[in-house]
């Protein structure tokens, strides 16, 4: 055991180190409890001692921490605190506890991840990219090994140690550096770039497909080489179940020539979401699938076709119906949405997720008593179900039950602490009751957790408000002004600040 592994049962700030989870060139990652909020389990990056002598890591290692505090996004891995403790720099994270894609790939080996989780994740990640790259900040190591999973089984990008800012909208010259196997040629002569970044997600989404990654060698002066010279085995040579358009999609995206590949990384995610047109044999459970990844790419009217091709194929397919619904829903079609979770419910009346839709779309009418009995009738027979919970909390809030809601909201966050919709209802049972600073907690965890919440932004200012804090609430009405123009009441709030 050499000296570093005697951190373990230290305290590290308000953190115990408990152990181990992986070790690399630059540092190490631990498992830590806090010491007051035992069950908050995190994970804790310290630098080697090896490079506490070098200004250069000890400013990376840093700037890491710096890039965290700065990208909330609910697909990037949330830092909690840094510090230097006894002369090593240090940072606490949220603690993926599903691993990372590299594990949930050999878990399966040899097999491969099935085709809608694969796309899913590679959603999910793209998303985060995305918001990244609009902050102008590159990656530039993004592999397998920097993709996390959390406790409700969503992707986190991670590891921003080499990220670089950009200075304008173009290539910038940086140090050739960055993992081998999924750095696109330009790295190899130190250029990196958005697409730079797109190619490594097209590397992985190569690897997710087929097995392997697109090109491997011993030597790292291979390895480039490859990148630069020679075309990937087409996707379908490896395995002959890929769709085609998936592949040509993959392919794009690992163009040598950053000009050929896709303006960006929203453009790659769509296009590897878009179904050719033409007559394309599929089962029920494909065209469901369809529609949840279309669903998840908030691509709603693409999601309802698919959802209705499932159901057209086998009348008494719930799901299907249970998808329509939601689709019809955030469509604004709430009467053809409820409908459609009714017949789901018909078929199959232990679908706890067809009750909680209906719920849903008898709130939006106001049909408080009927939603309120169809979120208690999901949660008696689901009840872990997060958004049931939070369904039936926003009910009680609106009846004025107030005791009853919050008690609600807190069960959705023992269930789940990061969600955000459970914690903007607590924020409103908490203003309502006048408990302005306890308020104005919550919905700060809320907007850390998704920036662009405005309701959560409005709830803040209006904590700030009533707390005399106006030019605080101001700066809250602004940014819910800049997310939804269109909310009336953004106006009217800014205007009472």
């Amino acid at each position: 055991m050499d000296g570093e592994d005697k951190y373990i049962g230290k305290q590290i700030g308000n953190y115990r180190i408990d152990s181990l989870i992986s070790s690399g060139a630059f540092g190490r990652v631990y498992k830590g409890t806090h010491l007051y909020l035992t069950h908050r389990v995190v994970a804790i990056k310290v630098l080697h001692l090896t490079h506490l002598g070098s200004a250069e890591e000890r400013e990376s290692f840093l700037q890491e921490a710096q890039f965290l505090e700065m990208l909330k996004h609910p697909h990037i891995l949330p830092i909690y605190d840094v510090g230097i403790d006894e002369s090593f720099p240090y940072l606490v994270a949220e603690f993926a506890q599903n691993g990372s894609l590299r594990d949930r790939i050999k878990s399966v080996s040899p097999e491969l991840l099935p085709l809608d989780e694969a796309v899913q994740v590679l959603i999910e990640v793209g998303q985060a990219l995305q918001f990244v790259h609009e902050q102008n900040i590159v990656h530039r190591d993004l592999k397998p090994e920097n993709i996390l999973f959390n406790a409700q089984g969503k992707a986190l990008i991670a590891d921003f140690g080499i990220a670089v800012f950009l200075e304008t909208t173009k290539t910038q010259y940086v140090n050739v550096i960055g993992s081998p196997l999924y750095m696109a040629p330009e790295q190899f002569d130190g250029f990196a770039s958005r697409r730079s970044d797109q190619y490594s997600l097209g590397c992985i989404a190569y690897e997710l497909f087929t097995g392997q990654p697109p090109f491997m060698a011993v030597q790292a002066l291979v390895l480039g080489m490859k990148h630069q010279t020679e075309p990937p085995v087409p996707l379908s040579q490896l395995n002959p179940n890929v769709p085609e358009h998936i592949e040509q999609v993959v392919l794009k995206a690992l163009s040598k020539q950053r000009e050929d590949r896709f303006p960006d990384v929203n453009e790659f995610i769509t296009a590897l979401l878009t179904v050719p047109s033409g007559p394309l044999p599929k089962s029920k459970e494909q065209r469901l699938d369809e529609g949840y990844r279309l669903f998840s790419a908030k691509r709603y009217k693409a999601a309802l076709a698919a959802f209705e091709r499932a159901s057209a194929q086998d009348p008494h397919f719930a799901d299907a119906y249970d998808g329509k619904g939601a689709a019809l829903y955030c469509l604004g079609r709430p009467k053809e949405a409820l409908t459609a979770y009714e017949l789901a419910i018909r078929l199959n009346p232990a679908y706890a997720s067809a009750y909680n839709g209906k719920g849903n779309v008898l709130y939006d009418l106001r049909r408080y008593t009927e939603a309120l009995a169809a979120f208690e009738q999901a949660l008696q027979l689901d009840p872990a179900f997060v958004d049931a919970y939070v369904g039936k909390g926003n009910v009680l809030y609106y009846l004025e039950r107030y005791d009853e809601a919050l008690a609600t909201y807190d069960e959705a966050l023992r269930l789940d602490p990061n969600s955000v919709a459970a914690l903007d209802g607590k924020g409103w049972v908490l203003w309502h009751t006048r408990r302005y600073q306890e308020a104005l907690a919550v919905f700060e965890r809320a907007v850390q957790l998704d920036p662009t919440h405005v309701s959560s932004h409005t709830g803040k200012g209006k904590a700030f408000y009533h707390l005399g804090r106006h030019s605080e609430a101001l700066v809250c009405f602004e940014q819910g002004i800049r997310l939804a123009p269109e909310l009336d009441r953004c106006y009217e709030y800014k205007g009472d600040a």
